[in-house]
């Protein structure tokens, strides 16, 4: 959030990137593979790391697409093929390399972590293949427009959708005042903990203490520890996967939950975690881009179909992974299914208006996307810990309108 670029370079860039859509588009169409050749799309996923139950919600989703269709798009059997990319950025373009040049993937979705996404970024952008990144926060608005690319398509939230707004809403809504912040030492941790800092200071708020434990921290107790609650009123946490789990579980026992409420990221409180967190999760107000509830003709379809399938509600890593096989199969009737005219099918997923699990949807002008953002909080029902939407910003944009 702090790299920024002046409103000369942001439009220069803009420009060249319209150049290119606009040059590839006026090429001549390529001749279509053969109807029985497979379309083969890499997923790219961090299936041995602190993230495994993210990446495996994600992996369901994406298979749960692919069996509604019967494993074909446009007419062609697909074929998909899965990489562990333990997190790890290095490891990430290794798999990345290994999925375009010796597998021939025509398309990649999935990744889950920031710093991947931008190692693994030029050089999927030199390839030209289209890739759907699902989760990770999306370069582009880390790096601004020059990390932006048109084959490049970036779905999940930014830290200004979901977590400067987020640092608005609670100072609005909630009347919270000082705020301790802990989030995860890597990019996209301090990106979301940067953004929510600058948003509830913007409206009057204060953040009087920052913590950031390493990924894979399993002892939080010497941050929680550093926690004085005399001096702030409630606390930011952006953690994901077993480090939420943790944390909020070594919070509670540490007395500290019962005096500071707690905000986030959907992260910190998946659907997967909530019946191991029982009553520490309870009260947690989070920032999400989709939530199992939400009521319309899509996510009906596909929260129906996903506890059919696997006895489990979806949380966003799976409807990220659905919804992104949603976006490539209607793009490739554009195209007939010719997965060489990559000119016409980026252009047909950048120019639609989506409509998703998780609402509207529509790429802008740096493939990064406008969506809701809600504000979901942890409650009891039934004995049991669920997620309930309680209010709703609609159509955010990906970066602060200029």
């Amino acid at each position: 959030m702090k790299t920024r670029l002046t409103s000369l370079a942001v439009v220069v860039v803009i420009l060249l990137i319209g150049a290119a859509w606009a040059g590839a588009a006026q090429s001549p169409t390529p001749g279509a593979p053969p109807t029985d050749k497979p379309i083969k799309i890499g997923l790219l996923l961090p299936y041995t790391s602190i993230s495994a139950g993210a990446a495996q919600e994600a992996d369901r989703g994406a298979r749960l697409y692919l069996e509604e269709f019967q494993w074909k798009m446009a007419g062609r059997p697909v074929e998909l093929i899965a990489e562990d990319t333990q997190i790890q950025p290095s490891i990430s373009l290794t798999k990345a390399k290994k999925l375009i040049e010796k597998d021939n993937v025509d398309f990649l979705i999935g990744e889950t972590n920031g710093a991947a996404c931008i190692a693994i970024r030029d050089y999927v952008h030199s390839q030209g293949t289209p890739w759907i990144a699902t989760v990770c926060q999306p370069p582009p608005a880390v790096l601004g427009a020059k990390a932006a690319s048109p084959s490049i398509f970036w779905m999940a939230s930014t830290p200004y959708q979901a977590g400067l707004n987020m640092g608005r809403w609670v100072r609005e809504k909630t009347r919270h005042q000082k705020v301790g912040i802990i989030a995860s030492d890597f990019a996209t941790g301090h990106g979301y903990a940067n953004a929510f800092k600058a948003g509830f200071e913007q409206a009057g708020g204060q953040i009087v203490q920052e913590l950031y434990p390493a990924l894979g921290t399993s002892d939080f107790g010497p941050f929680i520890s550093g926690i004085d609650p005399t001096k702030m009123e409630a606390v930011y946490a952006w953690l994901v996967s077993a480090d939420a789990l943790r944390f909020l579980k070594q919070f509670s026992e540490y007395g500290l939950k019962a005096r500071l409420p707690v905000f986030g990221f959907d992260a910190l409180v998946e659907d997967q975690f909530l019946a191991s967190l029982g009553q520490t999760a309870k009260g947690v107000i989070v920032s999400s881009i989709y939530h199992h509830s939400l009521n319309n003709p899509e996510n009906r379809r596909f929260v129906n179909a996903y506890k059919a399938r696997y006895n489990l509600v979806p949380g966003f890593y799976a409807e990220s992974s659905y919804d992104a096989l949603r976006i490539l199969n209607q793009a490739l009737e554009a195209t007939k299914g010719n997965t060489l005219d990559r000119a016409r099918l980026v252009t047909a997923i950048h120019d639609t208006q989506w409509n998703l699990a998780r609402g509207p949807v529509q790429f802008d002008s740096l493939n990064m996307v406008t969506q809701n953002v809600y504000v979901v909080q942890v409650e009891e029902a039934g004995g049991q810990m669920t997620k309930r939407v309680i209010d709703v910003m609609e159509k955010v944009s990906s970066v602060p309108k200029q």
